[in-house]
């Protein structure tokens, strides 16, 4: 008997799961996964369950996912006119606008249910309202009619934290405080980003800050902002909620931040807007590393 050649997976399949995954931010599922899971080491005193830890990741996964299925969704219009955004799945045709809205309304649900019911309520709230600040506040409400689309949106990363903090403990003054520093890092991170494309908001409409007040105003609302980003963080070491090893690593951080942005008030070039940009992302992942790598020390030390 002759056995029958295996099929190979088709290209055309290959590439749509390629725009699936595309349609799904893994990029912000990664950053937003790695703050609810510091905000679940820090509730629990460095110590979660590796259940918690997973319905987490899951349900931070399907609620990040959907969220980003509608926002390819809402935006599809206005991500064909932007060099940026044009080879995303829908505008492409790889993904059909149907199928993003279902895909991130069941995947939402999803997200919620399980963090809800996994977790605690709590904890299904904040992912709640992590997804609907994204998909529906900032997405669908707020990006197409005032510059203030992204500071509220920020609100989102905020939410990814208390998801984690909230699956083990009540919110605190230092979970009010962390999610602050979250919630001031956004604008820093995206109005670098909205300077280097001003030309295609503006093309597409979109009043993002560079837009409507101009990229200079805009590199010094970065630097004001980024100067209270590190009040705030350093605010953490003054409340006694972090040692020494947190506190020097916030200084090395937001001096580092402050000078990227110094240089970008000098000069506003998207070369200069563009590494601000990049640096922005680092300095939340290393200041919440360096929160962990405390609080474990603090804890190893109370054994010696």
């Amino acid at each position: 008997m002759i056995e029958q050649p295996v099929e190979a997976v088709s290209p055309r399949g290959v590439t749509r799961l390629r725009a699936f995954l595309s349609l799904f931010k893994l990029r912000i599922f990664s950053l937003l996964w790695a703050e609810s899971v510091v905000g679940l080491l820090l509730a629990s005193g460095i110590s979660p369950s590796a259940y918690g830890i997973l319905v987490l990741t899951c349900a931070g996964f399907l609620a990040t996912a959907g969220s980003g299925a509608l926002n390819n969704y809402f935006d599809r219009d206005i991500d064909a006119k932007m060099k940026r955004t044009s080879t995303r799945p829908i505008p492409t045709k790889m993904v059909r606008p149907q199928e993003a809205l279902y895909l991130g309304i069941v995947m939402g649900v999803l997200g919620v249910g399980l963090a809800f019911f996994g977790l605690s309520p709590a904890s299904g709230a904040m992912v709640a309202s992590g997804f609907l600040t994204y998909a529906i506040v900032y997405t669908y409400l707020l990006k197409r009619t005032t510059s203030w689309n992204i500071v509220i949106g920020g609100a989102a990363g905020s939410f990814a934290f208390l998801a984690g903090w909230t699956a083990s403990s009540p919110i605190t003054l230092e979970a009010f405080v962390i999610s602050l520093v979250i919630f001031l890092w956004t604008p820093s991170h995206f109005w670098a980003l909205a300077i280097r494309a001003v030309r295609q908001y503006e093309a597409a409409g979109i009043p993002m800050l560079p837009v409507v007040a101009g990229v200079k105003a805009t590199a010094q609302a970065i630097m004001a902002n980024s100067i209270a980003l590190v009040a705030s963080s350093l605010l953490l070491f003054s409340l006694g909620f972090f040692g020494y090893l947190y506190l020097g690593v916030a200084l090395v951080l937001g001096a580092l931040l402050l000078f990227s942005d110094f240089l970008l008030v000098k000069s506003t070039s998207a070369a200069v807007a563009w590494r601000a940009y990049k640096f922005t992302a680092p300095y939340l992942l290393l200041l919440s590393l360096s929160m962990v790598a405390d609080k474990a020390a603090a804890h190893l030390a109370s054994f010696l």
